[in-house]
């Protein structure tokens, strides 16, 4: 079971990798594309760790806080 675990692991740190190209947040610099998906991470990570929300319900709200934000 943990060979399970981590294999799972891993394939979620190759897709956040491959996600992490120019076609997801634009050219380098300080535009609003970058700012907002960070914006959008560190509300996900405060309260999946501090306020143990639930993952599903992050996952529809950052789903839809990045609609509205591009």
């Amino acid at each position: 079971m943990r060979v399970l675990h981590l294999a799972v692991i891993g394939l979620i740190a190759a897709a956040a990798i491959r996600l992490m190209g120019s076609e997801s947040f634009g050219t380098v610099g300080l535009n609003k594309r970058f700012i907002a998906s960070v914006l959008i991470f560190a509300a996900v990570f405060v309260l999946s760790w501090r306020y143990k929300k639930s993952p599903i319900l992050l996952i529809l709200a950052s789903g839809l806080l990045g609609l509205i934000a591009y």
